[in-house]
């Protein structure tokens, strides 16, 4: 996390001020790196995950983004997150278990 605020801070990164959300609304950031892509049509990158990695960090940072990260507010993507594949037509999990889709 250190190594983050310093990195942040070389940047020139400033936490200008908090977004506001309306009563009852709620903030769910999602940050996406892919780096290797199934598709051979689509050229492979070095440095999303990191770079989302980096970015996921200034989010969940108090001086920065102040997401809470135990609450697990700021949802990360990458090419190392294990994903739980459902058949197209199921919009969760639960009607997948009951072969509502």
């Amino acid at each position: 996390m250190l190594i983050s605020r310093l990195l942040a801070q070389d940047k020139g990164f400033k936490r200008v001020s908090t977004l506001t959300v309306a009563e009852g609304q709620n903030k769910w950031p999602l940050v996406v790196g892919i780096n290797q892509y199934l598709d051979d049509r689509i050229t492979d990158l070095r440095f999303a995950v990191n770079d989302a990695d980096k970015l996921y960090q200034l989010l969940v940072d108090p001086e920065y983004g102040g997401f809470d990260a135990h609450a697990q507010q700021v949802k990360l993507l990458t090419d190392r997150t294990k994903v739980q594949a459902y058949p197209l037509g199921c919009a969760d999990r639960s009607q997948k278990l009951t072969g509502q889709c």
